[in-house]
């Protein structure tokens, strides 16, 4: 394991960290296998929309003052209790694969359960390495229809 990934600690996000943030979206967004084309500008516009939910909870997985990965997303009432909506999910391209993503995903779901959460729900890219990923993590697919209208 990368000496780095292995002495990181996780905490939760501030407003003082989305530039941060914004930085590695891009890195991680661009490359593949999204190849989105964000700019730093637009990703920080984002996840200041996201962060402005009065729900909004986030967690980053941090080396020092060297952001990692991140985790997050806001909560929903639902008929039977608050579901969060995992908005955005991502790791260092180089530390992938190595148990980061893992660790980020158990630290929200104890974060979200000691908040009073009954469920996580995500939408991701149906044949993607983070649909194989969430599966791993005990997502399973609920055969829902993700439907988009250009206007």
């Amino acid at each position: 394991m990368n000496t780095i990934a292995a002495m990181n600690t996780i905490t939760a996000l501030e407003p003082g960290h989305l530039a941060r943030l914004a930085r590695l979206y891009v890195e991680i967004f661009n490359g593949p296998p999204w190849h989105d084309g964000w700019t730093e500008a637009v990703a920080l516009e984002r996840l200041s929309g996201f962060a402005a939910v009065p729900t909004f909870w986030g967690l980053g997985q941090w080396h020092g003052e060297r952001l990692l990965g991140f985790a997050l997303g806001w909560g929903e009432r639902w008929v039977d209790g608050w579901t969060f909506h995992l908005k955005e999910m991502g790791v260092a391209p180089e530390l992938q694969g190595q148990g980061q993503g893992r660790a980020l995903m158990q630290a929200l779901g104890s974060g979200l359960r000691e908040r009073g959460y009954q469920s996580i729900n995500l939408q991701t890219s149906r044949g993607s390495p983070a649909a194989q990923f969430y599966a791993t993590q005990g997502f399973v697919d609920l055969n829902l229809l993700s439907l988009h209208k250009s206007l």
